[in-house]
């Protein structure tokens, strides 16, 4: 479950990166995944840091809209 939420933030990183908002989905995907490790194996840090970012890469799926219509 670890590789896997790492490939997704990774992925959805280099999509962000490449200007496209559907990285965001997989960044809080991977994000998803790695808070279900921390619980799992009972390392609270791990959860509280991905349940943060999923917040993070939230905003930044709804803000997206706003900053690419101001700079058009």
């Amino acid at each position: 479950m670890d590789w896997c939420g790492t490939a997704f933030i990774l992925t959805g990183l280099w999509l962000i990166g490449s200007k496209k908002r559907i990285g965001f989905l997989l960044s809080i995907f991977g994000c998803v995944l790695w808070a279900i490790f921390g619980l799992r194996t009972g390392i609270p840090s791990i959860t509280i840091v991905n349940i943060i970012f999923i917040f993070v890469n939230a905003r930044g799926w709804f803000l997206w809209d706003r900053s690419v219509t101001r700079h058009d």
